[in-house]
């Protein structure tokens, strides 16, 4: 069984930086990336592009949310990340989650592709000065097969 996926896409927002604590889960937009819409912002009588991340998003059936290489400090005896999504009534709802691996990894969470905006959350993390460092990647995927 193959699928036709997107190439994986950096998203520096949700980069973790020594996460030490649970995250808590945010109820304001601004918190949350909006993979595929570009702008324009105006600063000191300047516009300047904002390009998306994900720009083509629309056209894919699923969403695959992967972890760069895992960096953990201290003892880590657990630890869990969540994708949140936001909807467009400001509703939040869990994407889906993923468990720390005895291998120290993090697996891949893939989910329907939501008209929303996005977060990742470090939802738990124990043990005895835990730390947790990783990118995060998004990248779409379609269903159907690859003959």
């Amino acid at each position: 069984m193959a699928f036709r996926a997107s190439p994986p896409r950096k998203v520096a927002d949700w980069t973790k930086t020594a996460v030490a604590a649970a995250e808590t889960v945010s109820t304001t937009r601004a918190d949350y990336v909006n993979l595929e819409q570009c702008t324009v912002t105006h600063a000191n009588g300047f516009a300047h592009g904002v390009y998306a991340i994900f720009p083509d998003k629309h056209h894919y059936d699923r969403l695959r949310f992967s972890f760069g290489s895992v960096t953990l400090g201290g003892t880590v005896t657990a630890a869990t990340v969540a994708v949140y999504a936001m909807l467009s009534d400001d509703s939040v709802v869990l994407v889906g989650e993923s468990e720390l691996s005895s291998a120290g990894t993090f697996p891949a969470i893939e989910a329907e592709n939501y008209q929303a905006v996005y977060d990742v959350v470090v939802t738990a993390i124990t043990g005895t000065t835990p730390t947790a460092t990783m990118d995060v990647f998004v990248q779409g995927v379609h269903q159907g097969y690859i003959q």
